[in-house]
């Protein structure tokens, strides 16, 4: 009898094992009992979709729809829209899932997503419209248009080095922290900007601006602007309104209630069994074999204060006095202010649209953002360089997007090339002069955070690219 309590030790190990080698092999977003008993699985036929008057898309690319629907059947969504344009034209707009997790409302075409990251997106196209209407250089220096900005050995920092991530303000180095009166007053986090000291001694390094990146644009923005607007306002009168598109960092308690769709974090369980392992041990195993792998110096680095690493990621995500990205990205709190590196909410279509219009050559539905040549010199792709926070080479653009190809992320299949740019958890928008398309993807439900980019969106896009690449 004595051997019964160890093969009930045995038998549970094998359990867990099971069950954790199940969870992994499914997505994170399904129910434990699908996961665990295939039942109540669901199917492509029992995801709802939006079908309001404007949902549509061309039959040719039914491949793209099915893997968008498939990534519900698989679990890897909750409720997310996908959408593109092609030479100006719609040819994808579809919303499909739910928008809680109780399924128990329908995900919208038209509703305001949280983007992260991809906000910054469209901060620099802010910047790149203002360049063309003539009222910036991005050769210019910053303090030519901020004259504060050159105290803290800043005073070479150029526009264009700015947008591309090689300002040296990704943190501030004493570990202030704004509070939310701060951030509500303009001139009173004007003078704390501008007082940080530039990060790297006035050394020229790429390091990536994790949230100060679009408050420092916004200090330029409202200074050149004519009327002297900030981000959000500048962006609902030159892009929104004319476009007919949504696009917001700040909403009012009834575009909160009626139009926002929660954002869900990556489940725990998928964190702690698929994440940290990967980090932990995959990564520094493939180190030592000597592939190359995304972030893998950051690990060894993540304890060591001195580091760039250390600095840009957690003061970098540590300037406000409290975790407005995460533990408060749900709260009406952080959608009343700007923070203008994370808290955009559009849609895929809105996104799209603007992408599309980029590719189309500034122009779209007889709106015109940009003359062509304005395009030409932001979409110039520079040489790949080293971030020292991201820990990967990486190649921007002048105008300060990011260069995206199968070469050099990972998650794309084909010999695929385009601009843009995306957002923690997985929003993304891109598009291709050549190709003439704006690609967008956005879900709330939050991908896995130990890959540079979202797998989701690259899926779509690859899908869709190898149907216009054989439409030859």
């Amino acid at each position: 009898m004595n051997f019964l309590p160890k093969y009930y030790k045995i038998l549970l190990i094998a359990l867990l094992i099971a069950f954790i080698v199940k969870l992994c092999n499914h997505g994170p977003y399904l129910d434990y009992t699908c996961i665990l008993f295939d039942s109540n699985c669901p199917t492509t036929s029992s995801i709802p979709i939006d079908h309001d008057e404007n949902f549509s898309y061309d039959p040719k690319y039914q491949p793209v729809i099915d893997e968008f629907i498939q990534l519900f059947t698989e679990g890897q969504d909750i409720g997310a829209s996908l959408s593109v344009f092609i030479k100006g034209k719609k040819v994808i707009d579809i919303a499909a899932g739910y928008k809680d997790l109780e399924k128990t409302n329908l995900y919208k075409r038209r509703s305001f997503q949280m983007l992260y990251s991809t906000s910054k997106t469209i901060c620099a196209i802010s910047i790149a419209i203002l360049v063309d209407r003539g009222f910036i250089k991005y050769e210019s220096k910053v303090h030519d248009y901020w004259p504060d900005f050159k105290d803290g050995n800043k005073e070479n920092v150029t526009v264009a080095e700015l947008v591309q991530h090689f300002g040296g303000v990704g943190y501030f180095e004493d570990g202030k922290q704004l509070t939310y009166e701060e951030l509500q007053d303009y001139e009173s986090l004007s003078k704390i900007l501008a007082a940080a000291p530039h990060n790297h001694d006035g050394e020229k390094k790429m390091s990536y601006h994790l949230l100060s990146y679009g408050h420092y644009l916004n200090e330029i923005v409202r200074r050149v602007d004519p009327k002297n607007r900030t981000l959000h306002y500048f962006i609902q009168d030159e892009i929104a309104t004319p476009l007919n598109i949504d696009f917001k960092f700040i909403l009012t308690d009834k575009e909160f209630e009626n139009k926002f769709n929660p954002i869900f974090q990556y489940p725990f369980f998928y964190f702690l069994f698929k994440f940290v392992p990967k980090c932990f041990f995959y990564y520094p195993i493939m180190e030592f074999l000597g592939y190359g792998t995304y972030n893998l110096h950051g690990i060894k680095e993540y304890f060591d204060p001195r580091t760039i690493f250390n600095k840009g990621i957690f003061k970098g995500s540590r300037i406000y006095d409290k975790n407005y990205m995460i533990n408060y990205v749900n709260s009406i709190e952080t959608h009343q202010i700007e923070f203008p590196s994370f808290n955009g909410k559009s849609n895929s279509y809105s996104l799209a649209k603007i992408a599309g219009l980029i590719a189309n050559g500034g122009e779209i539905d007889g709106v015109r953002l940009f003359k062509n040549e304005t395009i030409n010199m932001f979409n110039k792709v520079l040489d790949p360089e080293y971030d020292e926070v991201l820990h990967y080479k990486i190649q921007k653009t002048y105008g300060g997007m990011t260069y995206f190809t199968s070469n050099n992320f990972h998650g794309f299949s084909g010999n695929i090339t385009c601009i843009g740019g995306g957002g923690l958890g997985g929003s993304f928008m891109a598009w291709n002069r050549l190709k003439n398309f704006g690609f967008s993807y956005v879900m709330n439900g939050m991908g896995d955070p130990g890959l540079p980019l979202d797998t989701r969106a690259l899926k779509l896009i690859s899908s869709f690219y190898n149907i216009i690449e054989n439409m030859k």
